[in-house]
């Protein structure tokens, strides 16, 4: 019996100390779990940096472009650089029309042919003038004899002379009636030569530039569509990605009447036209709000500003406008573009690291000493999973009153999972 007694006492014994051993087994685990959690906590040092708030889409480009077309059928010649930014006034192409031009060219230059052999010969005639002249004074010399002959009576000598005088007469007419011919061929020829060019001008077709721009002699039968003259009466269902027939004009030697033979496009206002879907990052998109837009093609940012806004129940049309670097997309009709629709610069944290203590909006730190502090925060803007706030100091409503905090600085050490610690938590 007392045997018995002495072995459920040892038997209580042995179960106390387990229980004891077990509690402080527990205690000591429950102590050193959030020690050992802690000190594999990771920290961000805080820098200062900008976020953007930005949205892409595909960007149908409209511009102010102008198509010039053939008056003529015919060959055509191209005078002009494709790309090239060009005044308004400047000979671009020329048309000859078909195979009459080339006929008439050929006349010409016969005709030219005959005007400078007459001109020589004109030339010479100089040369004999000399004998004009003294045939007309043997002329008198003659006429001066015979009537002193006559007065004499020397009849016989007379009838000789008059023979002469009748040579002498011939001959002056012959020379004289000569030139006044050839001065009527010059005439005939030059007044011919002035027909034939007026003809010629009128068949071959100059094209000069109307306006300044960049020239381009690549069209995708869209600049109809998607003109700058079509904004206005754009509606939530215009904006398509037409397939575009891209030609190479300046390929063509021959064109038709109304053949497009180049374009000119307004190089200091064009416009970007995207679909973005609603969401509240596009809420801030006003009219007259500057933008930057990202080509991302081209790796350009360009600094653009919001003209129309169209909105539907899931989706909104937006056109900006731009007025530089058209001559890298003069001949682009659809881009991938990245919108920055906003920027916000400060210290940036991760979103994971932000809490709210005691309704106060913060995140913890670690100080010097290894000890987490909580830190009250004012964000400034957030995109993704980070966001960038104001540092130095925040104004806090605590109990219905403002008060002064000090918030996080350059260089603190932010708890990225902030919701892990608690406040005075010690980090080994």
């Amino acid at each position: 019996m007392i045997g018995e007694k002495r072995r459920k006492k040892r038997l209580r014994r042995k179960k106390f100390r387990i229980l004891l051993i077990t509690v402080t087994f527990l205690y000591l685990l429950f102590r050193m779990v959030p020690v050992l959690y802690a000190s594999n906590l990771k920290t961000m040092t805080v820098k200062n940096d900008i976020i953007e708030i930005s949205a892409k889409s595909k960007g149908i480009i409209l511009k102010d472009e102008t198509v010039y077309r053939s008056e003529v059928q015919g060959e055509v010649i191209f005078y002009q650089d494709e790309g090239k930014r060009i005044p308004k006034g400047i000979k671009v192409a020329q048309i000859y029309s078909d195979n009459k031009v080339s006929q008439l060219e050929d006349e010409l230059n016969q005709i030219n042919k005959t005007i400078e052999s007459l001109k020589q010969t004109e030339k010479n005639n100089e040369l004999f003038k000399k004998d004009l002249k003294k045939n007309k004074e043997d002329i008198n010399v003659l006429i001066e004899k015979i009537q002193k002959y006559i007065v004499e009576g020397r009849y016989k000598e007379v009838k000789i002379l008059k023979e002469e005088l009748k040579k002498k007469v011939d001959k002056q007419k012959a020379m004289s009636g000569g030139k006044t011919l050839l001065n009527d061929s010059l005439d005939n020829l030059n007044e011919k030569k002035e027909k034939i060019q007026k003809v010629i001008e009128k068949l071959n077709v100059n094209s000069y530039s109307q306006r300044t721009g960049i020239l381009s002699y690549t069209i995708d039968g869209l600049e109809a569509i998607y003109s700058v003259k079509n904004i206005s009466k754009f509606t939530a269902n215009d904006y398509k990605i037409i397939e575009r027939k891209i030609k190479n004009l300046k390929s063509q030697t021959r064109v038709n009447i109304g053949n497009p033979i180049y374009k000119i496009i307004n190089n200091y206002e064009w416009y970007i036209l995207v679909k973005l879907k609603n969401n509240e990052s596009i809420d801030t998109l006003k009219e007259g709000k500057d933008v930057y837009i990202e080509v991302l093609k081209y790796n350009e940012r360009i600094k653009a500003k919001v003209t129309r806004i169209i909105k539907d129940k899931q989706e909104t049309l937006i056109f900006f406008k731009l007025n530089s670097h058209l001559y890298k997309f003069y001949n682009e009709r659809y881009v991938d573009v990245n919108i920055i629709i906003d920027e916000y610069e400060g210290l940036k944290i991760p979103k994971s690291a932000i809490v709210k203590r005691n309704g106060i909006k913060g995140v913890y730190t670690r100080n010097i000493s290894d000890i987490v502090k909580f830190r009250p925060i004012e964000i400034i803007g957030e995109s993704g999973e980070y966001a960038v706030v104001k540092d130095g100091y925040v104004d806090v409503e605590i109990n219905g009153e403002t008060e002064r905090l000090r918030t996080i600085t350059m260089f603190d050490q932010v708890i990225i999972n902030g919701d892990k610690v608690n406040e005075n938590q010690v980090i080994n």
